[in-house]
């Protein structure tokens, strides 16, 4: 086979992979449809370049990746991370936990009471004129785990979220989103707040456990709750 050749087989499979990565919204279907095209560059690649191997190594990806593109996606890997960096530019922003749910198509409700109600003694301190009252930070943490989920192969058909309303008067401006995920029997607490710790669940207790739960309570005597989780750093050190 001519090097003309391969090298217009390659940019079409190129191009195939980044329109199923332009399709892909993190749901089940769209990712079995990106892994198949990316599964079919794989074998090509193992077939044309390790002798008809059923894949290819990253230093092959590299090599033809080099001599036929100039692109900064070369290998497999790259192609897939793309994928997931892509579901999290779809919900970029300030969003509310709905919005992020209907853009995702992920299940979701919303509670008439907060999850993990703050106390008495965390009520905003300008309700009492004590001290200056910051405006807290907005970090997109939920939109972050959700793309290290899709790393993970957790999809957005495999989780489910729920969300509780705050009171007037908390000194948290975002509410706590708990995202459950049925299939890992596990669940996050996480708030889209700086200064708000994200709590992760090796147990699946449910929305109602935790509205009544507040800050202050000892989640160590809840079996499997890992308090405090660092939420990115942990995730991606595979805490699954």
């Amino acid at each position: 086979m001519g090097n003309l050749q391969l090298k217009e087989e390659y940019r079409q499979l190129r191009k195939e992979s980044f329109e199923a990565i332009r399709l892909h919204k993190g749901s089940r279907k769209s990712y079995e449809t990106l892994f198949a095209v990316l599964t079919k560059l794989e074998r090509w690649l193992g077939k044309n370049f390790e002798n008809g191997a059923t894949r290819a190594s990253d230093e092959t990806e590299e090599l033809v990746a080099l001599e036929y593109t100039n692109s900064k996606f070369r290998t497999i890997n790259d192609f897939l991370a793309c994928a997931s960096s892509r579901i999290e530019k779809l919900v970029r922003g300030e969003l509310s936990p709905k919005q992020i749910a209907d853009q995702l198509s992920i299940v979701y409700q919303e509670l008439d009471k907060p999850l993990l109600p703050t106390e008495d003694t965390e009520l905003q301190r300008s309700v009492e004129g004590k001290g200056k009252y910051h405006k807290p930070r907005y970090i997109p943490k939920l939109q972050m785990l959700i793309g290290i989920l899709q790393k993970m192969e957790i999809l957005c058909d495999d989780i489910l979220l729920t969300s509780g309303i705050n009171s007037p008067n908390m000194m948290r401006r975002e509410g706590y989103t708990l995202i459950e995920i049925p299939k890992k029997g596990k669940e996050i607490l996480i708030c889209n707040e700086s200064g708000q710790a994200t709590y992760l669940s090796h147990f699946l207790y449910g929305a109602d456990t935790y509205m009544e739960l507040s800050k202050k309570t000892n989640f160590g005597a809840l079996w499997g709750m890992q308090n405090k989780l660092y939420y990115r750093s942990a995730m991606e050190k595979g805490c699954f």
